[in-house]
């Protein structure tokens, strides 16, 4: 049994108007009494639209080209969403760090360690000041400049100057 054209336009939540430019078109079909069957009307109503209906003036799209571009859009938007969800586990989990944050801590560890380098000459001064042997003073002075950037590589001064 039927409904009438205006139950059917309610139930499928459009315009009456929607509905019978769909029966003009025969995008849907009326029974012999001009009613609709709100089972195939409801089946021929979302199988035969066109979810891309272009604005007036532009060339309609068949419905293979217009499904072709809602799968293409659908699938863009699912890649999207799960980047997005990767990006926010690994954001929990702790292995995502904010760009700004990462810059922030290179820079002061840049400036720890040429704080440390620079202030090295005048503590290293008294210990080379009365070596002869060239080797030896070239040995204090690499011990401290590696212990330095040891220090800086391994974190150990990240306290230092980091914000």
């Amino acid at each position: 049994m039927g409904i009438t054209v205006s139950a059917f336009a309610k139930q499928m939540g459009v315009s009456v108007q929607s509905i019978r430019k769909g029966l003009l078109s025969g995008r849907i079909e009326a029974g012999p009494d001009g009613t609709i069957d709100p089972v195939s009307g409801a089946a021929d109503w979302v199988g035969n639209r066109n979810p891309l209906k272009a604005p007036p003036g532009v060339p309609e799209l068949s419905n293979a080209e217009a499904n072709t571009l809602l799968r293409n859009s659908k699938a863009r938007r699912e890649s999207y969403l799960a980047e997005m969800a990767r990006l926010e586990l690994e954001r929990v989990r702790g292995t995502l760090v904010a760009a700004d944050d990462v810059r922030k801590m290179a820079t002061a560890a840049s400036r720890r360690t040429k704080d440390q380098l620079f202030s090295m000459a005048p503590r290293l001064a008294a210990a080379i000041l009365g070596l002869t042997d060239l080797t030896e003073a070239t040995r204090i002075v690499e011990d401290e400049m590696r212990r330095i950037c040891e220090e800086n590589a391994t974190g150990l001064g990240a306290g230092d100057g980091a914000d």
